[in-house]
């Protein structure tokens, strides 16, 4: 058995670049980079599945952190979900340079970081 039943992987350097950002915005942007995308009925189907169950059984891959602008580091909805004000049955994995990671540690259970790249 899974402990998720979505994973949504988040390419942040993606995502518009405004306060605006929804649950739709985050689904939507899971196939972005791979030349695919969903209709939006599955966006749709998807993102209230997510807010209904308050993002549990859900696992967000913040993928580029380090690419978010600062100004949304600190108030959109990718920030509301980091510090559990949004969806805050969700668990998420952030994925970012080592010095831009700072300002999450206090967000964080766990930290690993991979040397050698």
């Amino acid at each position: 058995a899974s402990e998720y039943k979505l994973v949504i992987r988040v390419v942040l350097r993606g995502l518009p670049s405004d306060t605006t950002l929804n649950v739709e915005d985050l689904v939507r942007s899971c196939t972005s980079d791979v030349g695919t995308s969903l209709d939006e009925e599955d966006v749709f189907t998807l993102s209230q599945y997510i807010k209904a169950n308050k993002g549990k059984d859900t696992l967000f891959i913040m993928d580029g952190y380090d690419e978010f602008p600062e100004e949304l580091q600190e108030i959109s909805l990718v920030a509301d979900i980091l510090n559990g004000k949004t969806l805050p049955q969700s668990s998420f994995i952030i994925t970012s340079r080592p010095r831009a990671s700072v300002p999450l540690h206090d967000k964080i259970d766990r930290r690993i970081e991979v040397s050698g790249f």
